[in-house]
Formats: structure tokens, sequence, C-alpha cells
């Protein structure tokens, strides 16, 4: 009986931290076995990114998605309306709850724990529907490691022991998982997504389908700066998934489903009326700011549509916030990997194809007309450290004007320098500092963990300061 009693006391307490739940081998009180068992685990996971569960961190919400763009520069908190309530607009209110057992850290380790069940119980299998959930496990644990990267990993540095996060794959209650590097974390994200696309996923009912999983293999060598496998792999899906014409674009994007040239997206129907309401209170009252419009040159501001439909005489965004991933992105990927590369004739026809699909009557821009990067612009070098060219700082423009309100621009900041800049808000200044853009390892789980080790400038958060 007493034993009994102890397993039902840690299974509740299994969300407190990484520690306390990634080890845990049986899931409530019964350990699932056959696959309709092992299937049942991971549906959940499914249909909260299906149906746009609020506060999501694989496949953030819509909510959750604007929010990250409230904390880069794409907003200006200080002329918000004096109807306007709250907003999370500052990374420091993230960063201070950071410790919360509820944060994107606890619930993206989650998922790795259901994930790893399913892996480790079904093993390999011949059985139609088996592949079909090892297939959304596999990709389910690729992509939440791919969000811990880019949320608690330092950008891209070359440096061979750059930390990177714990890398759970077994079940172990009293392991002590060190933090690896950053190589071997995106070895790992890659070898998931393509153990789950060497099933040949195709049923949208487990929504990553093998043109999903390709899609985030090309967010995976961007972010990593892996050009060559980013330009291949987001020039074949491009190819697939051309771009759409003006008026068919805006439909798309206002459409609450999936639809047009999108691969996967969180609906925007099955918001609730509060997250709704938020959403709401910042696009009525929180207008862009002049680092974000004035990228549109006075012509632009014209005849772009992404301009003319979504931003109004106030300077309030219309366009209702995004997540997902849909083919202008993977022109993005290809565009800037093709810079990299020293494709630059290549790079700007991309552009130049992306624009003529939202400008009217556009021009295409030569190689010898490139305008200047906007002077308000916070990037000045690029994510090898190298000075911004004005053909990168086209690239990055048209990714900021046609990614607004899909999460971006935050992590567009992290990854090309890290630039510091304040905002206003109430008479208070807001500075984000370089080190603000990689988030905290929580303090429950370097209580538990003495094995791990916190970012750096963050010493505030360590246990020694735990009441």
């Amino acid at each position: 009986m007493k034993k009994h009693i102890l397993i039902l006391l840690f299974l509740a307490s299994a969300f407190l931290s990484c520690s306390r739940y990634l080890g845990i081998k049986p899931y409530g009180v019964i350990i699932p076995k056959t696959p309709e068992e092992f299937d049942a685990l991971i549906q959940p996971h499914l249909k909260d990114i299906d149906q746009g569960k609020e506060n999501m961190v694989l496949i953030p919400d819509g909510y959750t998605a604007l929010s990250w763009d409230l904390y880069g520069d794409d907003y200006e908190p200080a002329l918000r309306g004096d109807q306007a309530s709250a907003a999370p607009f500052f990374i420091g209110t993230k960063i201070e709850l950071s410790s919360n057992s509820l944060n994107e850290y606890g619930k993206l380790y989650a998922i790795i724990k259901d994930a790893n069940i399913v892996i480790d119980g079904i093993g390999e299998s011949a059985d139609e529907n088996a592949q079909k959930t090892l297939s959304a496990s596999y990709a389910l644990r690729g992509i939440a490691y791919y969000q811990l990267m880019r949320l608690y990993c330092e950008p891209i540095s070359g440096d061979p022991l750059q930390m990177g996060v714990p890398m759970v794959r077994v079940f172990d209650m009293e392991a002590q998982v060190p933090r690896g590097t950053v190589s071997e974390l995106k070895s790992a994200i890659e070898s998931d997504l393509l153990k789950a696309l060497s099933y040949d996923p195709q049923d949208p009912a487990y929504l990553f389908t093998s043109d999903v999983l390709r899609g985030y293999l090309a967010r995976l060598y961007f972010w990593t700066e892996e050009w060559a496998k980013a330009a291949e792999t987001a020039g074949q899906l491009l190819a697939k998934y051309p771009l759409l014409p003006r008026e068919a674009f805006v439909k798309m994007m206002t459409t609450a489903s999936k639809s047009g040239n999108t691969l996967i997206k969180i609906a925007q129907g099955t918001l609730n009326v509060t997250i709704q309401a938020q959403i709401d209170n910042i696009q009525k009252y929180f207008p862009l700011s002049l680092r974000f419009t004035t990228a549109f040159s006075d012509y632009d501001k014209a005849h772009d549509i992404r301009y003319t439909s979504w931003v109004d005489k106030k300077l309030h965004a219309l366009k209702p916030p995004y997540s997902g991933l849909r083919s202008a992105e993977l022109l993005l990927i290809q565009a800037e990997a093709e810079y990299h590369l020293g494709h630059h004739d290549k790079a700007l026809s991309l552009i130049n194809d992306l624009r003529r699909h939202r400008i009217d009557g556009y021009t295409p821009i030569s190689m010898n007309a490139l305008p200047e990067a906007p002077e308000r612009e916070l990037i000045t070098e690029d994510a090898s450290g190298k000075a911004i060219t004005p053909l990168l700082a086209l690239i990055l423009s048209e990714r900021r004007k046609e990614l607004l309100n899909e999460g971006d621009r935050f992590f567009e900041l992290k990854r090309n320098g890290r630039p510091e800049f304040w905002k206003a808000l109430d008479g208070y200044r807001y500075d984000m500092k370089a080190y603000m853009y990689t988030l905290p390892i929580p303090l429950d789980d370097l209580y538990l963990q003495e094995s791990l080790i916190q970012n750096p400038e963050y010493d505030k958060y360590t246990t020694d300061n735990k009441d």
C-alpha cells in the first residue's frame, strides 16, 4: 500500500520540473501496451496543435506568436491607446516568470516524455497504424527539441562546445542529464525528423506529413546555418507550393483553417473569447513601430498588399496572427541561404518574385540599384557576424514585412547579432540586452538537476537564490 501511495504522489508532481517527468515510465497507472494505447498518448498533443490550444509552444497559437512579435521591435508600446489593457511587450517579464512550472521548458519536455514512451514502447513495427504513431512521435520530439534550441540555446556560434539542452532519450528517474552541445542537439533533431520522414507519413490527421517534416528540416538547416541543405530543402518545397497571387494570398491569410500554400497551420477560429479579446486589444490599441513601417517605401505603401490591406491610417496592424508554415517563408529561407552561399543573383531573383506577388505594378530591382537598409533597422550584422550588405538588408526587410504577426521577428533579431535596444512605457525604460534573447533554464530544474548549467548572465536565477 505504501508503495502505491508513493507512486501516486510522484505522478501527481510529475509536471513540476523536467527531472520529475523526463524519466517516468508509467503513464497514469497503466503502462501502454497496444498500438492503440500508445496512439492515445500522442493524440492530445496533435489535437492541441490542430485546434490552436492557447499557450501552445510546439507550434505557438496565434496569441503566443503575436506576443513574440511584441517582444521584438515591430510594435511601439509607448504609443498605445488610452483604452489598451496590459500586453506582454517586454521579454523581461517572461524571464522573471521563468521558474514557473508552466513555462515553455516544462511543456516541451512533457511532449518529449510522451514521445519517448511511444518510441521506446512500440519499437519497430510493420503495422501501418503503429507506423503513423511512431512517425508523429518522432516529429513531436524533433520539433520540441528544435523549439528548445531556439529558446534556451544561444545563437549558433561555430563553437563545438556551445551548450545545447539536456537530451533525454531513455527512462531513468534518478539520472542526472547534463546539457549536451548544440551540435549534438542539431544532429538529434535532424535524426528524429528524418526518422519520421522514413515512414512516408501522408495522413493529414497526424498533421506531420512528409512535406511538413521537410519544411521543419528547412527551418532547422536555416537556424543552424547549413545553407546548402536549407536552400535545397526549401527550394524543393517551394516548387511544389508556389506563391499565390495577391488576392488569393490575402484570402489564405484571413482564413482560419489551413488553405492555399500553407503546409501546416494552427486554426484561429477555435481561440476562446478571452484570448481573442487579448489579440484584438493588441491590434486595436498598440501601433506598429516606425522601424517597421519605414521598411516600406512610399511607393510600396501605396501598392504593396501587405501594407494596403494590413496597416491602417493609425499604423495599427490589421493582419490576423498566423502560426504555421507556408511557402513564402520557404522562399525567404532559400533566398537567404543562397545569399550566404554566394549565389547573389539567385537570391535577388527569389526576392523579386516575392515582391512581384505582393506589389501591384512591380518593377524588379536590379543588382546595381539595391536600396539601402532602412535607417531605423536594428540589425546591422548577419548571422555570421558580418556587416549587412544592401542585398541581405533587402532579404531581411522582406522577411520582416512578410512575417509580421507570425512570431518571427524576435528570433530574427536573436539570429542576427542580438541588437540591444529599449522601449518606453508609462515613464519607464525597458532595456533589451543581448543575453535576454536566450531564456534562462528554469530555477526548479537547476535545483533538482545539479548537473545543469545556467545560461550566461542569469546568475540571479541559480539555486543559491531559491527561497
